[in-house]
């Protein structure tokens, strides 16, 4: 009878835990993204949110907030390295803003195919870079191929760097995109992502340099006609946490954080590289025609000669030696 007494206890004890553990609130995640609910970013961070809360039997709860409502990439990176949000999406050009040597993603025509960038964010430099972003309270869950630039202008098929000589075209916040704009031709404009398309109905600017993804979603085919496939520049798509935040995390949801990371990369490449979606970077050219856009192939080795110097340049002003690094790496020679 005794020992039937303990082990009803007992029974009663698990219980007790149990009811206690499952009673637990779950872990709120805020998670910001700038950009339109129509590029990769919002679907990828649906995927992601549905498979971590499926697997941690929704011990994690995922707030979404798109389209900016919690602010532009700039102040995205402030929140989460504040603490203000748990996660947030970006690009590599925004994150360059905390650190340079995320610039290397910007030199001119240096990187020449996505699998190229993919081997690299993977490797030695791109662990490195993982690395420096901890330093400044960041962790990264997962980065992706995210496409590459290309000018889309109001006013004129763009095949050489004459072409360009008079248009303003916007370039992301950085000095290095915006003399790699003014070396090939055209005047470079810094301007953050929000308003492009009144800009370009007021005249305001002429152009805009992003990734063909990016400029479809924004609708900017409506009021610019011409698309130049230039590849001047490449990006990956990144998912941060505030490394704070991350830290406090239980070990076993960090690792079904990260073992879901694939999904959130996947979803973001397979959007500019599987030729089953209409957004891949084939299929946005036969987007882009049906909507009356003249899609022109401009002589790339011409525009590559005119941005050595900006290569040159900017190799002293990122870090030297790690940018000497990763031109090994990928084989890009400035003789």
């Amino acid at each position: 009878m005794k020992k039937a007494k303990w082990v009803f206890i007992a029974a009663l004890s698990l219980v007790f835990v149990a009811s206690s553990v499952s009673a637990a609130p779950p872990i709120q995640i805020k998670w910001g993204d700038a950009l339109p609910k129509s590029f990769s970013y919002w679907p990828a961070m649906v995927a992601y949110k549905n498979e971590v809360e499926q697997k941690t039997q929704k011990r994690v709860e995922f707030q979404l907030f798109g389209d900016g409502v919690l602010g532009d990439q700039k102040t995205l990176i402030e929140s989460a390295t504040m603490g203000a949000i748990q996660m947030f999406s970006t690009t590599t050009s925004a994150i360059q803003n905390i650190a340079p040597e995320f610039q290397v993603f910007a030199l001119p025509f240096i990187w020449p195919s996505p699998d190229v960038l993919s081997r690299f964010l993977v490797g030695d430099e791109g662990v490195y870079l993982l690395n420096l972003l901890e330093k400044r309270g960041l962790k990264v869950i997962s980065w992706s191929y995210q496409g590459y630039v290309g000018i889309q202008n109001s006013r004129r098929e763009v095949r050489t760097p004459e072409d360009l000589k008079g248009l303003k075209i916007r370039v992301q916040q950085n000095p290095l995109m915006v003399d790699t704009m003014n070396a090939m031709g055209a005047m470079g404009v810094a301007m953050g992502s929000g308003e492009l398309y009144s800009a370009l109905q007021q005249n305001v600017i002429n152009g805009i340099s992003t990734t063909p993804q990016l400029l479809y979603s924004m609708k900017i085919h409506e009021v610019a006609k011409f698309y130049t496939p230039m590849m001047m520049h490449s990006s990956a798509g990144m998912l941060l946490a505030n490394l704070k935040f991350w830290d406090g995390l239980p070990p076993d949801i960090q690792k079904v954080f990260m073992d879901c990371s694939n999904t959130w990369r996947k979803a973001n490449a397979d959007y500019c590289l599987d030729d089953t979606k209409e957004t891949s970077d084939r299929n946005i050219l036969n987007l882009y025609r049906k909507a009356g856009v003249k899609v022109t192939e401009p002589d790339i080795e011409v525009f590559k000669q005119r941005t050595i110097p900006v290569v040159r340049k900017h190799r002293e002003k990122i870090n030297p030696e790690f940018v000497d690094k990763v031109l090994k790496r990928i084989g890009y020679k400035m003789d």
